[in-house]
């Protein structure tokens, strides 16, 4: 043993004598884990049951749960040609622009309308379900009945479960709890409050009951839009996955690809329209232009040959040519004028401006304007989302419409300056054309009506040729619309992927929940365990010495004649009674008082027995019972209690007409004598004290069985007389406040030379070696086999 592991208090045995004596707890922080490893091994039969009953849970998760799939697609978004702003080929400015884009087609792609869209493309109305004894298995569509809808839906049948049972070939059971039970015919159409259906039998084998659901589209769109799961690679910038997960993964395989597919179409649709009201906008103005150029030019030729005037002079021609600019310019201004009403008026008129033609129809240098319509058309895409899926009182519908509102009111202001920047030019433009005519006021007069009549069919010829380019243009954007968004994987039934059913994850996770759920327990119970079990329950709490311990006694009592003397509960006596002959070493030491914190702790049947080892070894003793309010002494002994301590005190009867001789030679027994008002105060007399000090010189040992000292405070009293007290704790009885008692006590100096005593230590298979000798250390019998020898003690 470490000699520096502990000090040995002077006048107490050293550690080789089997007990700690140890004055600090450097062992209180470490973990015994050989402890903890046998205690776990001691419970296996938890591990096993627990175990058992979470493979058992897993088995049950595995076999009987609904299998969910997860299903993906993947489309690619290619990035659309735009102007070569020096700004936008920065990279991260490139960046930023193509995350932003991203995000809106994720936001287009999760938008309520294009799911409701897709979800009205599926025709995915009808539910089927297979019931069999204890599973129930989602299907993709009936597969023994099949049921054709003649007439619309009504609102009342939608979203339940009905039940169908298969009866025989010629007719069914249709059934809904209470609501509807009844028998109808297979292959006849049949009208249930208003809702018309036939139900057709697929095949004859099968279940024998089936459940469907007629889904109402809105909420079935909810469904879909909760569960997708849509996400954009950041790193690459060009590319969305879509995800769905359900338990009949080809219907999300198949709303997948719908949906990529309706959202493809979505946009070439929106880029047709557009390209429609281009069209139509440009032969408006053709129609009006074609009229005028028609008249322009009759009048042209009906001057030139009523007035034989073919050609204009040298200066007649350089003012045209002037005047030809100036009106290049006023056709352009007058168009951009046109756009300019015609954009304000659709936007006052129309609640759609989905289709609106593009400003870079007139001008692509007004990025202002461009980037207002689009904003725009977003808020309305954003604004029929919500309107499909929400309320129109829904506080993100007012606040959608009042974006709306001013991005209208932003609009309509930007068109107004920029009429007006127009109007400016138009007037500068006219106020240069005045000036040339001026000029040319000092031409003949039958050249300048020429003059004017050809700047006016020049001027109708060049509006009309430029809007016939327009719409060439027009035209081959229309041929050539294609979308930026591609699909790049389909979604496809050989690459669904199980989710949440992992039988390897659910096994492992069910084996390891079964593992550590009693090892939990165990703990927690060993961690709020609050009695002494083990040596380290006492050593961890005090400073006080143990002088030895007790085994499980076979017989209970006391010693009898024909005990084994060799046994380990004999040997645990000597060895107390070895370590008593080195703390009395000093003359007239011999008073020996045993008390405990509570009772039933055993403290009577370690007297009792003490007497006994002591009277075995040539030793004259006296065993005193002073629990004068529960005495028990004569009963071990059985004798009469008729006299006794208490009749010694109050002067009734002499110490030779009380003491009593017992069967054990050298061991005499001074039973309690009948029970007193009064115990405190009696034992608490000058006559006490002189009977102890009067037989202290006539016997060897005195040895003083009291009550508790945590009860009655009579301990405290015969402390004053004792050598030493032996404080007995119980093993898996006493609870761990008695070693708090015994430290107050043992600070307070008012136990004499206390020391521990641990009773009614048992085998423990528990820990894997027999806890006898654990509290003995250094004092082995080998492998003596003694298991037989305990039993229950007295529960004195």
């Amino acid at each position: 043993m470490n000699q520096n592991s502990h000090t040995t208090p002077p006048g107490y045995p050293p550690d080789s004598y089997g007990f700690p004596g140890s004055l600090d707890f450097q062992e209180e922080n470490q973990i015994n884990w050989r402890k903890y490893f046998f205690l776990f091994l001691g419970n296996w039969y938890w591990f096993l049951i627990t175990l058992g009953i979470a493979l058992s849970v897993a088995f049950l998760k595995v076999r009987y749960t609904i299998p969910q799939y997860q299903a993906t697609a993947k489309l690619i978004i290619e990035q659309e040609e735009s102007s070569q702003d020096m700004i936008n080929q920065l990279r991260a400015v490139r960046y930023w622009i193509r995350q932003a884009d991203l995000a809106n087609e994720t936001a287009k792609l999760t938008s309520f309308a294009t799911i409701k869209r897709a979800v009205d493309s599926l025709e995915q109305d009808i539910f089927w379900t297979a019931h069999g004894r204890i599973r129930v298995r989602p299907l993709f569509e009936g597969q023994r009945f099949r049921i054709a809808v003649l007439s619309d839906t009504v609102d009342w049948f939608k979203n339940q479960e009905w039940y169908i049972d298969y009866i025989d070939q010629t007719k069914y059971r249709l059934y809904k709890e209470e609501s509807i039970d009844t028998i109808l015919p297979l292959g006849i159409a049949v009208d249930i409050k208003g809702w018309k259906f036939a139900t057709t039998l697929v095949r004859e084998s099968g279940h024998l009951t089936y459940s469907f659901i007629v889904n109402d589209p809105v909420v079935l769109s909810r469904r879909y839009k909760g569960k997708l799961s849509v996400e954009y690679d950041e790193e690459t910038g060009s590319t969305i996955t879509l995800r769905s997960i359900g338990p009949v993964g080809e219907r999300e395989v198949e709303f997948l690809n719908t949906l990529s597919q309706i959202y493809i179409l979505s946009e070439l649709e929106r880029k047709q329209t557009i390209a429609d009201n281009t069209f139509t906008f440009i032969d408006d103005q053709i129609v009006i232009i074609l009229d005028s150029l028609k008249r322009a030019e009759s009048q042209l030729l009906t001057f030139r040959l009523s007035n034989n005037v073919i050609n204009l002079s040298r200066e007649g021609e350089m003012a045209y040519e002037r005047l030809k600019s100036f009106t290049e310019q006023r056709t352009s201004l007058e168009l951009m004028a046109d756009y300019y009403k015609y954009l304000i008026s659709y936007i006052e008129q129309r609640n759609d401006p989905q289709t609106i033609i593009a400003p870079t129809l007139v001008d692509e240098r007004d990025q202002l304007l461009i980037a207002a319509v689009k904003d725009l058309q977003e808020l309305y895409k954003e604004r029929e989302s919500l309107e499909l899926s929400v309320n129109q009182n829904n506080p993100g519908i007012e606040r959608i419409n009042e974006r709306i509102s001013s991005a209208r009111i932003r609009i309509v202001e930007i068109v107004n300056g920029l009429i007006e920047n127009n109007r400016l030019t138009l007037e500068q433009i006219k106020t240069e054309e005045e000036g040339i005519l001026y000029q040319l006021s000092n031409l003949p007069v039958n050249e300048q009506q020429l003059l004017n009549i050809k700047r006016k069919y020049d001027l109708y010829n060049q509006f009309y040729t430029f809007l016939l380019q327009k719409r060439a243009e027009a035209g081959i954007q229309k041929a050539s619309t294609i979308t930026n968004v591609r699909i790049l994987d389909q979604a496809r039934n050989d690459h669904l992927v199980g989710v949440g059913s992992n039988k390897r994850m659910i096994t492992l996770v069910s084996i390891l929940l079964g593992l550590l759920f009693p090892v939990v327990i165990l703990l927690l119970r060993n961690l709020l365990d609050n009695r002494i079990r083990e040596r380290e329950d006492i050593t961890n709490h005090t400073n006080i010495p143990i002088l030895g311990v007790i085994g499980h006694s076979l017989k209970g009592g006391s010693l009898k004649a024909d005990e084994n003397l060799n046994s380990p509960f004999i040997e645990s006596l000597r060895r107390i009674r070895t370590n008593l002959h080195f703390m009395l070493r000093q003359e007239n030491q011999n008073v020996i008082m045993v008390t405990s914190g509570v009772s039933r702790e055993g403290k009577t049947f370690t007297a009792t027995n003490l007497a006994i080892i002591q009277a075995l070894n040539n030793k004259k003793v006296l065993l005193i019972d002073c629990d004068l309010r529960k005495p028990s002494l004569h009963k071990i002994f059985q004798t009469k209690n008729t006299d006794g301590l208490s009749t010694f005190l109050i002067r009734e009867k002499t110490f030779q007409d009380c003491v009593i001789k017992t069967y054990i030679p050298n061991l005499e027994l001074l039973p309690s004598g009948p029970i007193p008002p009064n115990p405190a105060e009696l034992l608490d007399t000058r006559e006490m004290k002189d009977l102890i000090l009067k037989l202290k010189d006539k016997y060897d040992y005195i040895i003083l069985d009291t009550p508790p000292v945590a009860i009655v405070s009579d301990s405290l009293t015969l402390a004053d007389y004792s050598d030493i007290t032996l404080y007995v704790v119980r093993q898996n009885y006493s609870r761990k406040d008695v070693i708090n008692i015994a430290n107050q006590m043992s600070s307070e100096k008012k136990l004499q030379n206390l020391g521990l005593l641990i009773n009614d230590i048992k085998a423990s298979r528990t820990l894997g070696y027999n806890y006898y000798y654990g509290y003995n250390k250094g004092y082995n019998y080998g492998y003596y086999n003694y298991s037989n020898y305990y039993t229950k003690e007295a529960d004195s």
